[in-house]
């Protein structure tokens, strides 16, 4: 007999224990996968020089597919479920994939609401914040319309959307 009822209330709390798993990056990213991410458009420096660092990571701003994001994460030894979640004062709760803090890795920070990419820290110290998301119609998740490069020794490089 409590055998039994042991066995029932561990039945009706499979569920709620399956359902406490963080989400894949493909599906914590569900609407700007479905937007084609920043889909046809592309970001420029705003002052350009020939010294000027690479443009934004374009496996983020247009992914290919949900399993190509995995993959990326995977191919640099991180798993692609969120290790966590934060808060950002400029978008509220956040989920942490890779690296949980700062300065230890790849990073990438995705808006918990919107499903849309907030920051990416490379492995070699670079930050990439996605910024000002704009509305735009049939969009769900907007267009950022800054992107900040932040060099490890604190030098910016502002991106905007090309026009």
């Amino acid at each position: 007999m409590v055998f039994r009822l042991i066995g029932l209330i561990g039945l009706t709390l499979l569920p709620l224990a399956a359902s406490a798993t963080e989400p894949a990056l493909h599906q914590a990213l569900g609407d700007w996968l479905a937007d084609e991410g920043a889909g046809g458009t592309h970001f420029e420096p705003q002052q350009a020089t020939p010294g000027t660092p690479d443009n934004p990571p374009r496996w983020l701003l247009h992914p290919d597919e949900a399993d190509a994001l995995n993959r990326i994460l995977l191919q640099r030894g991180i798993f692609p479920e969120a290790v966590g979640l934060d808060w950002r004062e400029e978008v509220g709760a956040v989920l942490v994939f890779g690296a949980r803090h700062p300065g230890e890795g790849v990073r990438l920070l995705v808006d918990r609401d919107r499903q849309r990419p907030v920051e990416l820290e490379t492995d070699h110290g670079i930050r990439w914040r996605f910024l000002d998301y704009q509305s735009k119609a049939g969009r769900p998740t907007g267009l950022p319309d800054r992107v900040l490069r932040l060099d490890a020794d604190g030098e910016q490089t502002l991106y905007t959307p090309s026009r």
